[in-house]
């Protein structure tokens, strides 16, 4: 028979995966801006306070649900060619935006950040921090092949990139695609084929 720290520990598990299903769904269907964290408590079955006791706020939430949607485990390469790398980084989180409510998650968190300091500290602590090394790791290992001067900024150019991304995603999130992610290898970083 399980111990109730076992029984206590699944059900936890179960409820976490309900409410970041809800979230999901109830994002991908009404946007981040009209969901509410007590619509996700509602959808999910769950109460308020239990969404609380593990999240402060719905941008702490949403930037979990964002590293579901678009899992860093999924996204960084290192096949030894830095241009390639970054080609499949860029095209890969664009299909993610494509394919699942990620681009209206992080479009709101964005969004939410410009006017909530909560917000802008979740979007900043949870999600910035963490994914600004897989573009700076690549550019790095570019700098040290000859592919990017040594005496770029390496962190900057990061920064550049992911400016440009959220750009388009707040402002043209159609064209976040393949053909965006070439030209901005291209264009951007590498200025040509390298």
């Amino acid at each position: 028979m399980a111990d109730q720290k076992e029984i206590k520990r699944r059900r936890s598990g179960v409820k976490h995966a309900a409410i970041i299903e809800s979230a999901i769904e109830l994002a991908d269907v009404e946007g981040y801006a009209a969901v509410t964290i007590e619509r996700i408590a509602s959808h999910a079955g769950v109460g308020k306070a239990t969404i609380y006791r593990w999240w402060k706020s719905k941008a702490d939430l949403y930037t979990e649900v964002y590293q579901e949607l678009v899992p860093a485990s999924q996204l960084g390469l290192d096949s030894g060619d830095p241009r390639a790398d970054l080609l499949a980084l860029l095209k890969g989180v664009f299909r993610h935006y494509r394919q699942t409510p990620a681009g209206k998650v992080l479009a709101g968190l964005i969004s939410d950040s410009q006017l909530q300091p909560s917000a802008r500290e979740a979007l900043r602590d949870n999600l910035v921090a963490g994914r600004k090394p897989l573009l700076e790791d690549i550019l790095k290992a570019a700098q040290s092949k000859g592919a990017l001067p040594a005496e770029m900024d390496t962190a900057m150019l990061a920064d550049a990139l992911t400016g440009f991304i959220w750009r388009y995603l707040l402002v043209e999130p159609d064209r976040l695609g393949d053909a965006m992610a070439e030209r901005m290898v291209d264009n951007l970083v590498f200025k040509g084929p390298a």
